[in-house]
């Protein structure tokens, strides 16, 4: 990663994890609905519940950001949810 300063750098070293986009960069709608695994862009991004997210154009952007939720844990085991 490329940090523009000390203070960046900073914040990145006490939680890297915090700064890695949603599917590795990957576009969540694509993987979703489509089951294809799309690289996203930083052109066409979202944020949603502290995530990164982001997309190859903007007509998907457009698409998660009408029902995020429906997206957004979509990367996650179980949706996130407790399997207990």
């Amino acid at each position: 990663y490329l940090l523009p300063g000390a203070g960046e750098k900073k914040a990145f070293d006490a939680d890297p994890a915090k700064f890695v986009p949603a599917f590795g960069g990957g576009c969540a709608v694509c993987a979703k609905d489509a089951g294809k695994a799309l690289p996203g862009s930083p052109m066409h991004s979202a944020t949603h519940d502290g995530r990164l997210f982001l997309f190859p154009d903007a007509a998907i952007l457009k698409k998660f950001l009408a029902e995020p939720k429906g997206y957004a844990s979509a990367d996650l085991a179980f949706e996130g949810n407790c399997t207990v």
